[in-house]
């Protein structure tokens, strides 16, 4: 029993100690304290931009619970180019002119429950108060638990040291508005430290915290310090006699100083003091751009720079000014460019103006403009409901142009996914799968496009709600069909691979001639990337005993498993256990003398090449180049290049099983960040296939793809101790030119192509801290203009060989450092800049032996 006793009597004094912060002893506050607020913005160098704030404090304690503060020679100091390494001189400001009337501190317990200040206040005044408050927050035994301050609500951790010197450590905190980063993150450290004089005497209290901005994919770190230190000089007499009762004291005070006084408490505020903002025009920022947005610059810094800087203005822009700027003679030769601009910055103004501009309701629109804007829209990572709201009504109109209906239908399902992933509200999720559901069960049986165009927006939307239909279209669709849906089914990923859905794959990928070779591909990938037990891994590799024309299909599962295997050393153990145990372990199964490939390739330290080569009849059926970015553990495919044709091997191929479709065609797919676009068809039937090869239409490098993409624009705001706010901010945009051509020849049976992926790049990194007195900003771009290229070369006279080369040419990448700082209302103003290139060589992809030898015989050395 004593043991019983003695046990929960421990539980329960942990418990205290862990949860509950401690009541604080009593501390003498009064005195006379000198009080500065520091904050610094740097980078790697020395040569920090921020500012100081010193005055000094008398504080008076009225009772136990209740503190009179009056803060006098309030001064602004400031670091200029004279004064490096963050030292500080005095300057004028708009603090000398401002009143800062006495304030009230109530503390309970060494918790702040309110600051009394006047209603008259200027904001930065009170910013300064505030700051001064939350360092009388602090407890005097050794604790843990939460609290709330300036800093939000966080775990805090006290450690006392010879009763004298107190410890304060914060951790975990958060605000009401939480932010997400794609583009990096923040790590965080604050600590406090309180000494007392024998008797329990406030001797000084000095607060730090420290924010450091890691970008991804750079070495560039941004360092936001804040300091805050209150110190003891000397006693302080005041005569001040307000009464003892906190509702008598407040009654007093604003009869004695003749002011209101309201009641507020240390939450962070949510957005910046106001400060007076100083926003460009639209039309005139787009004039000061018109030449760099030219269609020549299309896949250089120099337009993406450009579209980042209009991108800015026109989050301010009102709807005049933006459809004003559109309908300009001056803007005719750059508005697709400024429609993919507004698409990406999706506020209420430009949406309105952008969809009044195209008209995409009437018969007069432009094709072309329109669906720039849609595909705009379905990148961006913004997503405003009333914009998707507002095209998900108007997809339910009758659009005759299919090219436009089909863009409309993905831009609606790629809104809907960012919408409901990022809000949880699925709402519209609901009435999309619902609506797209229903015009999928109207389609004809023989309307392979009216098929493609519902099962592509269940891609888009990437939802499990639609696993269903997916499913049922994967196993008895036409073979078109039936590869779109299996697409539908990757796109959903390994957490929505249910056993129903291995059992799927599982039946495509083992039944003989129903299914489509790229269904049956997709199928193999899902099952090898799914984990598979040694069961299942067993049926994948019964395909190599399959008789029929599969040589490319088991070429590609050879080419896959050795991909898996270079990254997984367990899977490739387990492969070659299963691939000896069931006697499929030597060459008549291991070398089918294939065409296909898979393979990935490093480009950079945190991104790598994947692609996948899907051969048929010496013809490439369908290819993808998908370029990876790495964050932690997270693998981010940002661009896809797909190719696909169907019935091309009648031109070079004898054979029956030439193909999957009689339908002729061939054309390019595009995804970026997730969605994929309608596909861009080259030529449909042989009428106009012959008719490219005799009039050499296909010959010289065409346009495919032209547009300026917002690809990250995320906003983080980090309140500080000090009273101020911190905005972060990450911003990315790629001008991409995206080329082709190819030649034909029927008299000497060869066929050359070329695709050329061009891009500027420039990704944008700031830390900016605004208030009503002075502005500090530190500012990072990188900017690049990297290029791949994918050149095949095939012979078809004698025997079939095809050649890939996969070239990445030098690029340089230039890493810009800005810093301002000003002093609102006066002429003071430092900006220190310095910029550094690095080089990265070019260089030719390896892909593989087979490849090689092909190219070795089309291309022998001399």
């Amino acid at each position: 029993m004593y043991c019983k006793l003695l046990f929960l009597a421990l539980i329960y004094s942990s418990f205290i100690s862990v949860l509950a912060i401690s009541k604080a002893s009593s501390v003498i506050y009064g005195g006379s304290y000198k009080l500065s607020s520091t904050l610094e913005l740097s980078d790697s160098d020395s040569n920090p931009v921020g500012y100081q704030i010193t005055a000094a404090a008398k504080i008076q304690q009225i009772n136990p619970q209740l503190l009179l503060v009056k803060l006098e020679g309030i001064k602004l100091h400031f670091a200029t180019k004279k004064l490096p390494n963050a030292n500080f001189k005095e300057s004028k400001s708009t603090l000398d002119s401002i009143e800062s009337t006495p304030f009230f501190v109530e503390i309970s317990d060494g918790i702040v429950k309110h600051l009394y200040s006047s209603s008259d206040d200027d904001p930065s005044i009170l910013s300064i108060k505030k700051g001064l408050a939350s360092l009388l927050q602090f407890q005097t035994k050794s604790s843990e638990g939460r609290e709330n301050d300036l800093s939000g609500t966080c775990d805090v951790k006290y450690e006392v040291i010879d009763n004298l010197q107190v410890n304060k450590l914060k951790s975990n905190c958060q605000t009401a508005k939480e932010s997400n980063l794609w583009g990096g993150n923040v790590v965080s450290s604050r600590s406090s430290e309180i000494n007392l004089e024998s008797g329990n005497k406030l001797l000084s209290v000095v607060s730090k915290e420290e924010h450091v901005l890691k970008p991804s994919l750079s070495d560039f770190d941004i360092h936001i310090l804040s300091k805050m230190e209150l110190i003891y000089e000397a006693d302080y007499a005041s005569k001040n006699s307000l009464g003892n009762d906190i509702n008598k004291v407040i009654s007093n005070a604003e009869k004695e100083f003749g002011h209101k006084y309201t009641a507020h408490n240390l939450s962070p505020e949510v957005s910046n003091t106001k400060q007076k903002k100083i926003t460009n025009k639209f039309s005139g920022v787009v004039k000061d751009n018109l030449k760099a947005l030219n269609e020549k610059e299309f896949g250089t810094k120099t337009s993406a720079i450009a579209a980042l800087n209009i991108l800015s203005a026109a989050k301010e822009a009102s709807y005049d000014d933006i459809y004003k700027t559109l309908k300009s003679k001056s803007s005719k030769k750059i508005r697709g460019q400024l429609v993919d601009i507004l698409g990406g910055v999706q506020t209420e103004e430009s949406h309105k103006a952008a969809m009044k501009f195209l008209n995409l309701t009437s018969d007069n629109y432009n094709l072309d403009l329109c669906e720039r804007y849609l595909w705009a829209l379905s990148i961006s990572p913004a997503y405003e409901k009333t914009i998707i709201q507002d095209l998900l009504q108007l997809s339910q109109k009758e659009i005759s142009d299919l090219k436009l209906y089909e863009t409309l239908i993905q831009t609606v399902s790629s809104m809907i996914r960012k919408y409901s992933e990022n809000t949880k509200d699925n709402e519209l999720l609901e009435k999309a799968i619902e609506l797209f559901s229903e015009k999928l069960k109207n389609c004809k049986k023989d309307d392979d496009v009216c098929h493609r165009i519902y099962l592509k927006s269940f891609k888009n939307v990437a939802s499990p709600r639609a696993l269903n239909f997916i499913l049922e279209y994967a196993l008895n669709g036409s073979p078109s069909v039936g590869m779109r849906a299996m697409r539908a089914l990757w796109s959903l990923g390994k957490n929505s691979w249910n056993e129903e859905v291995i059992k799927t794959c599982e039946r495509i990928l083992l039944t003989n001639g129903s299914y489509d070779s790229s269904a049956k591909t997709i199928a193999l990938d899902i099952l090898l990337e799914s984990n598979p037990t040694d069961l299942v891994l067993a049926k994948i590799l019964s395909v190599l005993r399959q008789k029929g024309n599969l040589k490319e299909t088991k070429e590609y599962l050879l080419q896959r498993l050795v991909q898996i295997s270079e990254k997984n050393k367990s899977f490739e153990k387990q492969v070659k256990s299963i691939l000896s145990s069931e006697g499929l372990n030597h060459y008549n199964y291991l070398a089918q003398g294939g065409l296909s490939t898979a393979f990935e390739r490093r480009f950079m330290e945190q991104g790598f090449l994947s692609t996948t080569q899907e051969v048929m009849s010496g013809i490439l059926k369908q290819g993808y180049v998908h370029v990876n970015l790495e964050d932690n553990d997270t693998v981010h495919t940002v661009f896809t290049l797909g190719l696909f044709s169907n019935g091309l091997g009648s031109f070079i191929s004898s054979d029956d099983a030439s193909g999957d479709s009689d339908v002729v065609n061939a054309g390019l797919e595009l995804t970026v960040n997730g969605v994929e676009f309608r596909p861009f068809v080259f030529f449909e039937g042989n009428g106009e296939l012959m008719g490219h090869v005799f009039s050499g239409t296909g010959s010289t490098l065409t346009p495919a793809y032209q547009a300026v993409l917002l690809l990250e624009d995320d906003l983080v705001k980090i309140p500080l101790a000090i009273g101020q706010i911190v905005d972060i901010r990450f911003s990315s945009v790629a001008s991409v030119d995206l080329s082709g051509k190819i030649e034909i020849s029927l008299w000497g049976r060869t066929a050359d192509s070329l695709v050329q992926n061009r891009a500027g790049i420039i990704k944008r990194v700031g830390a900016t801290v605004a208030s009503p007195f002075i502005r500090c900003e530190i500012e990072h771009d990188i900017t690049a203009e990297p290029q791949l290229s994918l050149t095949s070369y095939t012979e078809f006279y004698d025997k079939m060989a095809l050649c890939l080369q996969l070239q990445q040419p030098e690029t340089v990448v230039e890493y810009t450092s800005n810093k301002h700082e000003s002093i609102l209302g006066t002429k003071q103003k430092v900006k220190k800049s310095r910029s550094t290139k690095t080089k990265v060589p070019g260089k030719s992809y390896a892909l593989n032996s087979k490849n090689n030898e092909m190219c070795n015989v089309l291309h022998p050395s001399s």
